[in-house]
């Protein structure tokens, strides 16, 4: 009986040294063999019951049941929420552990759909608590999923769960600075374009996502540089409801000016033709743009390959090209180039004249009459006859018809060198004298474009006496 004193007074000691203990061991299936203990205990002193407290409670073993003893909670980027914000194109690390429990779990099992991007590392590590769900979601929606720490491998033994959602928000940020060359002592202007409301900046200096150099002051969405000399990076962290993107680095690089070596070459070329020209320049990702005009005049920019070489239009009249050369955002202009376009007298006396003949303004000269004909070599270029043969001079005929005679002509096309963009006009006149104010023009052949035809005319029946001519010019 005394004996039983004892051990109910030990009891009591206990229960008020470890009654939270107690509480928990008696719904716990492992109270059948720690009962048996508790009479060891009543013959110990203080110490060894605090030590044996110690000790049974380790013993519990893991995943305990009891309500509030253990379970799985949210260590990042929110700790005790059951809300997991990400974005989409930003990293999200989902870090996960289990509490309450005195040993790590040997397997985990996750219920539901991982948002696309991520990946559920799955890894049992001796002593670690934790698992982790990363990557970099690509595609927004709410994803609940239940997470399962169990006791042994294979998803067996006692377990814990918990249910999270995970809420992936639309891409942060929709536009990333881009990297530009400016040239040394400038500054230039970075941008960022995020999508949503509430958004924070912070630029730094350095290379994505290295946070060691922050930039003071540079919070919105916009940055200027300090006025540079040498290669520099810079990049920004955009957040939005706590959910961070970090840009791409964008990199300033110095550009030298281009420089032009050997400027565009002019020519002298015949009407209807076309010129090549080009530049040489130095400078790095050089670029071209030709314009038509005058030095500086961008007022018409030539639609063509955009090449240190450039061939022009076809031409009818003396013209002036230059060229922009520009190596990232340094530009440099040429001087201009004139093609010179050939007066189409010269160039139809290059084709009929040999160089001899050229070579003498008496017998090549456009006042010149070389074959005597009474045609002067301008007037032969007009008419499209030949300048050395005065038996082919205009042909105007007449003929006796059935009634009346008739007058007729070949009306020449204007082809040729020295008539590109010409046609050449014929017209018949008549008058009853041979004084110069007296002519008039036939009616109906005022004005006949020469294709190759020939042309006809009857004279009427019962008219005076008249003269006929043919007058000739080239328009334009």
């Amino acid at each position: 009986m005394k004996f039983r004193k004892k051990i109910t007074k030990k009891l009591r000691m206990l229960g008020s040294r470890a009654g939270s203990l107690l509480l928990l061991l008696q719904k716990s299936p492992v109270v059948q063999w720690i009962l048996p203990e508790a009479q060891l205990a009543g013959r110990a002193g203080l110490g060894e019951i605090t030590k044996w407290t110690v000790a049974t409670f380790a013993g519990l073993g893991a995943y305990d049941t009891v309500a509030g003893a253990s379970g799985v909670t949210q260590v990042a980027p929110s700790p005790g929420s059951t809300t997991v914000n990400g974005a989409v194109n930003s990293g999200l690390s989902f870090i996960f552990q289990v509490t309450g429990t005195p040993a790590a779990p040997e397997s985990w099992q996750i219920t539901g759909t991982i948002p696309s991007g991520l990946t559920f590392a799955n890894r049992i590590v001796v002593n670690d608590y934790t698992d982790i769900i990363s990557g970099v979601p690509t595609l927004a929606g709410n994803y609940p999923i239940k997470i399962t720490a169990w006791e042994r491998p294979m998803f067996e033994g006692r377990s814990v769960s918990k249910t999270f959602t995970l809420v992936i928000g639309s891409a942060i940020i929709t536009s990333h600075p881009a990297s530009v060359a400016i040239g040394s002592g400038s500054s230039t202007t970075l941008s960022v374009t995020g999508s949503g409301s509430s958004l924070t900046y912070q630029w730094y200096s350095g290379v994505s996502p290295i946070t060691t150099s922050p930039i003071t002051d540079a919070k919105l969405s916009t940055f200027t540089t300090p006025a540079l000399s040498a290669e520099a990076r810079y990049w920004v962290r955009v957040t939005r409801d706590g959910v961070i993107a970090n840009s791409n680095t964008a990199v300033i690089s110095i550009q030298n000016p281009p420089v032009i070596n050997t400027q565009p070459n002019g020519s002298t070329i015949d009407a209807g033709q076309t010129s090549s020209m080009s530049v040489a320049a130095t400078g790095n990702l050089l670029t071209y743009q030709w314009y038509q005009g005058e030095k500086g005049d961008t007022t018409s920019p030539v639609a063509s390959p955009k090449n240190a070489t450039f061939i022009t239009p076809v031409l009818s009249s003396t013209t002036s090209f230059w060229v922009r050369v520009t190596s990232g955002g340094l530009s440099i202009d040429s001087e201009a180039a004139l093609v010179t376009v050939r007066d189409p007298y010269e160039t139809w006396s290059n084709s009929v004249f040999t160089a001899q003949q050229l070579a003498n303004p008496q017998f090549s000269g456009s006042t010149a009459d070389p074959d005597g004909d009474g045609l002067t070599n301008n007037l032969e270029f007009v008419a499209g006859t030949s300048p050395t043969d005065g038996s082919t001079g205009i042909p105007l005929t007449m003929t006796r018809g059935t009634a009346q005679p008739n007058l007729s002509f070949v009306a020449k096309a204007a082809s040729g060198a020295g008539y590109y963009g010409s046609t050449r006009h014929y017209a018949l006149e008549e008058s009853g004298t041979l004084t110069t104010e007296s002519w008039t023009q036939v009616v109906d052949y005022g004005d006949i474009i020469g294709t190759g035809q020939t042309v006809t005319y009857t004279i009427p029946t019962g008219s005076n006496s008249k003269f006929y001519r043919l007058k000739l010019w080239l328009m334009p």
